[in-house]
């Protein structure tokens, strides 16, 4: 799976090539882009998310519509917030 972080990437690095420099930046971002953007939401954001009474289906819902609607947020953001409204009672 391709994630939006690895065009830029790959942008980078063609710049950096042509450059002659800047290759410590392209390491940094690659390595801080893939920390935020695949390690943090699957070992820490989804098993907080996933754990519990949620309903399957709303559970299902959220994480099919959250990174439609929201990108790389909503991955994290739509099913935190259902989480959020089942404990506290609202649904």
């Amino acid at each position: 799976m391709v994630h939006s972080y690895v065009p830029v990437v790959v942008y980078l690095a063609t710049m950096a090539w042509m450059e002659g420099r800047g290759w410590a930046f392209v390491g940094l971002f690659a390595g801080v882009s893939f920390v935020v953007v695949d390690v943090i939401p699957d070992l820490v954001v989804r098993p907080y998310v996933s754990g519990g009474g949620l309903h399957t289906g709303s559970l299902m819902f959220a994480y099919t519509l959250g990174p439609l609607c929201l990108a790389g947020t909503g991955s994290w953001l739509l099913p935190k917030t259902v989480k959020q409204r089942n404990l506290s009672g609202d649904w």
